[in-house]
């Protein structure tokens, strides 16, 4: 094995990285000064991407970053790898918000030929997790959530050589966004490039399809961090927005109506001087909307992923503004645009910066989910309970960090995978610190250790809901009850881990949460 410190959380974490301390800030950072890159009022437009790549003086070696505002529509990062492969690049770093299934056949071939040897980004999905865990990349991946990579590149711990930024319109200087341009291309607010365009050393390159004549209006990041523009075919297709993960039909009836526990949190906090405001996620989360109107519940202020169903809580007079990160379906990147009275868009900077005061910090509850949760509160959304990476952790720490009653929800179990166990196989987020209530089909479980600040008040509110008929597990019974009901499935394959650690997660601050571990028996899972 090589050579490991054991953080504050108990996990083994490599030694050439910074260990998890503790989840506030202990010291203050060193900030880096933004980039300074000479960029003036002049035409910027290259003939080709190629072009491009050369004006900014990418070299081998070098760091190269992308946003996933397009999510599984993009296709700026594959014509962009293309032509880097093409042009005879080597030893590559690949520093990207997020990856979706459709960019990872050319960054295995990246990987296959020596382009990319190092992936410093949120997340990673399907063959590329399974690469990871097989060992094939030879080096150590980087997860983080949004706001951590934010905290990171302004920090230098994750330093950006060129950014590659698709954007729906852009005019010549520079001035793009993610509103305007075709109806197919449009995605939102260029929130998760604001640190790119800021610190990216050698070049900010817009991608677009349409490049309009004059000034852009509706800007997302100005000409003064662009460097190049490039103009394309298609910079990808909105339809890719819908991921799954905000589908709620083919959601279990006894899980939504767990739903009803979020009500009388709600309630019990006493908010009488204003609406609350909350964060309820994607798919399961959204479905609370409806118990929220039907117990009278109106919402203030709403964060996250927008969908069509938000815009309809807000049209309903459920919720009165959205604080706008990205759109999660076409049909709110296409209509948000002309609903400016609501919408607030927060770049990552905004949302839940460890640095600074976020947005997350206004909430009064959030609502989170979960692959796995273990018996401290620490969830784990990185990857599949056999070790694989296959999520995001997005703004997961983030909002846990900062709303003021964190719950997050899931079943007992998966199947034969028990979700609330002793041990998460990956630790995500430090939800001891954090996590208040765990809300299952089988009732509430009260986070009230030692290690949450909010214990007490947490007492408090588990004896009011449980006068109002809420029920509550203890951990204890939650385990067992997990366990009993995996087992009446089919059990898998388990993992077998070797020494080799192929991957970390990192927190907020950039310490280490935890360490992903080579898989030796891969062919069997």
């Amino acid at each position: 094995m090589a050579d490991v410190n054991c953080n504050a959380l108990g996990r083994q974490v490599p030694e050439s990285y910074r260990p998890f301390e503790h989840p506030e800030i202990q010291s203050a950072p060193t900030f880096i000064p933004e980039a300074y890159r000479n960029t003036q009022a002049i035409d910027k437009v290259r003939p080709r991407i190629e072009d491009a790549i050369e004006h900014c003086g990418l070299v081998d070696g070098d760091t190269i970053s992308f946003h996933h505002g397009l999510r599984n529509g993009d296709q700026v990062l594959q014509q962009v790898m293309r032509a880097i492969i093409d042009m005879g690049f080597s030893n590559l770093i690949l520093a990207p918000t997020s990856l979706f299934p459709c960019q990872i056949p050319i960054i295995l071939e990246a990987i296959d030929k020596g382009v990319i040897t190092r992936i410093r980004g949120g997340s990673v999905r399907g063959e590329l997790g399974q690469w990871i865990v097989s060992g094939k990349l030879n080096s150590i991946y980087e997860a983080r959530s949004h706001s951590g990579r934010c905290a990171d590149i302004e920090t230098g711990q994750l330093p950006i050589d060129v950014a590659f930024c698709a954007a729906s319109s852009s005019d010549r200087f520079g001035n793009c966004n993610g509103w305007h341009g075709k109806p197919n291309s449009m995605f939102g607010i260029l929130s998760f490039m604001a640190p790119d365009a800021k610190f990216a050393k050698k070049g900010f390159v817009v991608v677009t399809d349409t490049l309009v004549p004059g000034i852009n209006d509706f800007m997302g990041i100005g000409m003064q961090h662009a460097t190049d523009v490039v103009v394309v075919d298609s910079i990808g297709d909105n339809h890719g927005l819908d991921s799954g993960e905000t589908v709620i039909q083919h959601i279990a009836p006894e899980r939504l109506e767990a739903l009803s526990y979020l009500v009388e949190v709600i309630r019990a906090l006493r908010i009488t001087d204003r609406k609350p405001c909350v964060q309820l996620g994607s798919g399961m989360g959204l479905a609370g909307i409806n118990y929220l109107a039907e117990a009278g519940i109106d919402i203030d202020m709403m964060i996250g992923g927008v969908t069509k169903d938000l815009i309809a809580a807000v049209n309903a007079g459920i919720v009165t503004r959205l604080f706008n990160g990205q759109c999660f379906d076409r049909v709110s990147a296409i209509t948000l645009k002309n609903q400016w009275s609501f919408t607030t868009p927060m770049d990552m900077f905004q949302y839940g910066s460890p640095y600074r005061a976020p947005v997350t910090g206004l909430l009064d509850v959030g609502l989170l989910g979960a692959i796995e949760i273990d018996r401290q509160f620490d969830v784990n959304v990185s990857s599949f309970s056999n070790g694989i990476p296959a999520k995001a952790i997005g703004g997961h720490t983030d909002v846990a960090r900062g709303a003021g009653v964190t719950i997050v929800q899931a079943p007992l179990h998966r199947k034969a995978y028990p979700i609330i166990r002793e041990r998460v196989t990956t630790l995500s987020t430090p939800g001891r610190y954090f996590v208040d209530f765990i809300m299952t089909p089988n009732g509430m479980i009260v986070n009230d250790t030692a290690f949450n600040t909010n214990a007490d008040r947490n007492h408090v509110l588990s004896k009011e809901l449980i006068n109002k008929g809420v029920p509550f597990l203890s951990m204890d019974e939650a385990i067992a009850l997990a366990k009993t009901n995996a087992s009446e499935f089919l059990q898998p394959v388990l993992p077998q881990f070797g020494d080799k650690i192929v991957g970390v997660v990192k927190y907020l601050d950039g310490s280490v949460l935890d360490s992903i571990y080579e898989i030796t028996n891969l062919d069997e899972l």
